[in-house]
């Protein structure tokens, strides 16, 4: 390896051993409000920021971002603000596999200790991180024609947490700020500094829980959709009730709005509001069912808006604390305001994980819907992928995991002018992921990650491939 390649690998081992003391300071994760969000509709935008969890499919509410795989880092700036080893990001356009992420439980023997303790209350809501990440890409734009990069990044990040969101009878506040300095080793006009910011607020009555959710993004990153790096911003915008009405009888509601504008030119920028509800009934201990509408519409930039409906059937089961299992299914029947003929496609959200052993467990997800394209003006996108993963717990300290996905995005056109169809486009991706890492107690974890994404297109410039290979070390306190 050439000095100069290997220069950024250099100094960010140099800030790894000079950070070494202040490691401990990182944030505690920020959970999402567990007050059972409405299973996905994933009607939802088609936006190029990068998948930053490694979660289960989408819950309703949440904008969906048809990324590629969950693989680990491709783009460092998208860091999580609970980033364990494994710094997870996605190609987007990609399916996610499942990366089976650690099994989170330590051993009860391990305890957070250090000088940092003794200064602090173990009671103080205020939690601090710090995600030190090097990666080496060789296909940083997703295009045929390969220019790889040496990429370190930086990404401290702060948050307020308050109650307990795993507890349906408690209130939750949690506010969350992470930037990300991105340097590029050969192409350093591409460095940026990326902003994740996340509200969550829940508030519980006696029977009624009310519950709202801010985001803002901004990055700079490679999408599949664009086959090129592009600077986006997001706003996404979550209201929801959850009530109650007997001990079998659930109710539940959302309205979100997702706002995507590039500051890249030629994309399309697009708003869209959603609203989910929907019941669940329990049919036994185990077993709820349920169904219920969802309706949308779509201010796509250099396009037909869209009013959507869907009718979408729910099922959640959980057995023995081995075998969870969430999923929302149906039509969707999509109107376009001009001349585009109305599409009805089908609707699937799919997650469902198995505990195999005390340190195993294997996920696997589906999904199926429809998007707006970024890239492609005026047009649409119809997206089913697979997801399979698995991830390992060995001599109580290291996490091994794998995880493989499929996808097929189908381009339809729509356009004002009905004479300007643009070009129809199959996209079928394959993206395989693996990774180790080592977490000697709660708040230090370093890992190393491989994965790869293919797409065969019949548009020449969309096909590549990409192999990405980085290092990570997180601390959080």
């Amino acid at each position: 390896m050439e000095r100069r390649y290997a220069r950024p690998f250099i100094v960010l081992l140099s800030l790894f051993s000079a950070t070494g003391a202040l490691i401990r300071l990182s944030a505690q994760d920020s959970p999402a409000v567990t007050v059972e969000p409405a299973p996905a509709t994933t009607e939802n935008i088609a936006s190029p920021a990068a998948e930053i969890q490694t979660a289960p499919p989408h819950a309703a509410g949440d904008t969906y971002v048809p990324e590629a795989p969950t693989v680990v880092d491709t783009s460092p700036g998208a860091a999580s603000f609970n980033d364990t080893a494994t710094h997870d990001v996605s190609v987007p356009g990609v399916p996610s596999p499942v990366t089976a992420s650690p099994v989170p439980d330590l051993p009860p023997t391990v305890s957070k200790t250090s000088w940092l303790t003794s200064l602090t209350p173990s009671t103080l809501p205020v939690h601090f991180g710090l995600s030190l990440v090097g990666s080496y890409n060789d296909n940083i734009f997703l295009q045929p024609f390969k220019v790889y990069d040496y990429i370190t990044s930086i990404s401290p990040s702060v948050a307020y947490v308050q109650g307990e969101p795993d507890n349906p009878h408690s209130n939750f506040l949690s506010i969350a700020y992470q930037p990300s300095f991105v340097f590029y080793d050969q192409n350093s006009y591409l460095n940026n500094i990326g902003q994740n910011f996340n509200l969550q607020y829940a508030y519980t009555f006696t029977r009624l829980t009310l519950s709202f959710s801010q985001g803002y993004t901004k990055s700079n990153q490679a999408t599949a959709d664009a086959n090129n790096i592009v600077d986006l911003v997001s706003y996404n915008t979550s209201v929801g009730a959850n009530y109650v009405y007997s001990e079998k009888l659930t109710l539940h509601s959302t309205i979100t709005q997702n706002i995507t504008n590039y500051s890249s030119g030629g994309r399309s920028n697009v708003n869209q509001w959603t609203v989910n509800n929907y019941f669940l009934y329990a049919l036994t201990d185990k077993l709820k069912v349920g169904a219920g509408p969802v309706f949308g519409f779509v201010d796509q930039q250099n396009a037909e808006n869209q009013i959507f409906e869907q009718l979408l059937g729910h099922i959640e089961y959980q057995a023995t604390g081995r075998i969870t299992l969430k999923a929302s299914g149906g039509v969707s029947d999509r109107q376009y305001q001009g001349n585009t003929p109305n599409q009805i496609t089908p609707v699937l959200n799919l997650s469902c994980e198995y505990v195999a052993t005390e340190t195993t467990i294997l996920r696997l997800s589906a999904r199926a819907d429809t998007y707006s394209s970024a890239d492609l003006q005026g047009q649409t996108f119809t997206e089913a992928s697979a997801q399979v993963g698995i991830s390992q717990r060995f001599f109580q300290k290291f996490f091994a995991s794998a995880g493989v996905g499929i996808s097929r995005n189908t381009y339809t056109p729509i356009s004002r002018n009905s004479n300007n169809t643009g070009p129809d486009r199959q996209d079928d991706y394959l993206a395989m992921n693996g990774g180790l890492q080592w977490q000697p107690n709660e708040w230090l974890s370093v890992g190393f990650t491989y994965s790869y994404a293919k797409d065969d297109s019949n548009y020449n410039f969309a096909t590549f491939e990409n192999n990405i290979y980085t290092m990570q070390i997180s601390g959080k306190y």
